[in-house]
């Protein structure tokens, strides 16, 4: 009986650790568990940032592209005003030869006149004395 007895013992003994091995695997796989549902949280956190960050990335781009075509528009816009304004330039260049000619021409205008002037008043003078001296005689 005694063989039986140490048998069973040595059943027991083996269940016992069976058990407890299956205690140990199942709080392990529990563990492993808790873990996996841990990863899976980050990793849709993860996701959620990556779809925010790429959101936030197209939204930085639109503005890139978008201060792009402003940027073009107003290159566009101040090399025609560029150009209008060497166009004004050269238009005022032109109107000012033009008031100095004018100008050159009045003052020649002017001698001359004052030059005919004079001579009609010196020819007004002689005319005064012949008829002074015509009047005398």
């Amino acid at each position: 009986m005694r063989v039986l007895e140490k048998q069973k013992e040595m059943h027991k003994t083996t269940l016992n650790q069976a058990i407890k091995d299956i205690a140990e695997k199942k709080q392990k796989i529990e563990s492993q568990q808790e873990e996996i549902r841990d990863l899976e949280k980050q990793q849709e956190e993860q996701r959620i940032a990556v779809h925010k960050m790429s959101k936030d990335l197209e939204e930085r781009d639109q503005e890139i592209r978008s201060q792009q075509e402003q940027t073009q528009a107003l290159e566009k816009e101040r090399e025609m005003q560029r150009s209008a304004v060497s166009k004004m330039s050269k238009v005022l260049e032109e109107r000012d030869w033009e008031i100095k000619f004018q100008e050159g021409k009045i003052i020649m205008l002017e001698q001359h006149s004052a030059s005919q002037v004079r001579n009609l008043q010196m020819d007004l003078g002689h005319m005064k004395r012949e008829l002074e001296i015509e009047r005398e005689q």
